[in-house]
């Protein structure tokens, strides 16, 4: 956004700001002015940005921390200069100006939390404070200045807690910020009551972000917790037997899939696929193949199934039958898959 722009956007967003100081609606009006005027954070750094807070929002409005009755009337108005003013600066000299009129500590911090004075919130906070709407709004100020060992316990006892954690760090994953989706997915788990929320979803989105940039360790961690949380559920056993593939251990693999019947463990969806690289893993051709196969027909069309099986076929020497399936994935595949597919196929066309 130009300069122009900028300050025709904040031209248009203060009015709508001091507008509703007056219906008890600062902390909505001030993210929209935030957002209108191109303020708000991205997620490069973590949940402790405004979009994170914004996720949190149902709650602290449950908790009412706003009163318009707090307000001064005549409150001061600061007008936007020129158009090589600081736009960042106005909008803070406009806000500050209004929250130092607010009576009430909660609605202060949350103004301050929203435009990214972390550190004033937390002074706005009175210290012997102990309130549900004073813990959310600490762990808050926390977050945002990087203090995430000291959220969990004020969480703890605090209503809706997991909920909220849980969907925030959904909504971050949906948005593919999985620094901030993992962060919050495992203060939802740590807070006391995981079973309010889905804990296969919880789990397999934390092991697959730690897997997905390499800390198998990690994966290793939460998906152990996912089978304790989960009383050796299917899902989790096929969670943990794919962390132990990763980390290229066939036969730790194969002793945690025979952690459940083998019936139930042949509907897994993960189950064949699995199979086909531990047996791959042990040199057992023709079962490992057996195992691919059924993988495909379960699977069909599938391009990470389709991977598994021409990968197989290629490193035996059947080019001509790997081809269509790298082909598959190659046209299909996810952007990662999908390029490792096109490479395998220009070496196989190099040979």
């Amino acid at each position: 956004m130009n300069t122009s722009k900028r300050c025709e956007s904040l031209k248009r967003v203060l009015p709508i700001l001091r507008r509703h100081l007056t219906v008890n609606t600062l902390l909505v009006a001030g993210v929209l002015a935030l957002l209108l005027a191109g303020h708000v954070a991205q997620m490069s750094h973590g949940w402790q940005s405004n979009r994170a807070i914004v996720r949190l929002t149902p709650v602290l409005v449950m908790l009412r921390p706003l009163s318009s009755a707090e307000f001064v009337a005549a409150t001061p108005r600061v007008e936007v200069g020129s158009v090589g003013e600081s736009l960042d600066k106005a909008l803070a000299v406009q806000v500050d100006t209004w929250l130092r009129a607010v009576e009430s500590p909660y609605t202060r911090a949350t103004g301050y939390l929203i435009t990214g004075q972390p550190r004033t919130a937390r002074m706005a906070l009175p210290l012997s404070d102990d309130s549900f709407r004073a813990r959310w709004l600490l762990a808050l100020t926390y977050a945002r200045q990087g203090q995430l060992e000291r959220v969990p316990a004020l969480f703890l006892g605090v209503q809706g807690a997991e909920r909220a954690l849980f969907e925030a760090g959904m909504f971050e994953q949906d948005h593919h910020n999985e620094l901030a989706a993992t962060q919050l997915l495992q203060l939802a788990e740590s807070v006391g009551r995981p079973e309010e929320v889905n804990l296969s979803r919880l789990y397999s989105t934390v092991v697959v972000n730690y897997a997905n940039i390499g800390q198998l360790d990690l994966a290793l961690v939460w998906s152990e917790r996912w089978v304790t949380a989960t009383h050796t559920d299917v899902e989790a056993i096929a969670g943990l037997a794919g962390v132990y593939i990763w980390r290229h251990q066939p036969d730790l693999a194969y002793a945690t899939w025979q952690r459940v019947d083998p019936i139930v463990a042949r509907q897994d969806p993960s189950y064949a696929g699995d199979m086909g690289q531990i047996y791959e893993a042990w040199g057992q051709w023709d079962l490992a193949y057996e195992m691919y196969q059924e993988a495909w027909q379960r699977h069909p069309g599938d391009p990470n199934y389709a991977w598994y099986l021409g990968q197989f076929l290629a490193r035996q020497g059947r080019v001509s039958e790997a081809l269509p399936y790298l082909q598959l994935v190659a046209r299909n595949g996810r952007e990662g898959l999908r390029q490792a597919a096109e490479q395998r196929l220009l070496d196989l066309k190099a040979k």
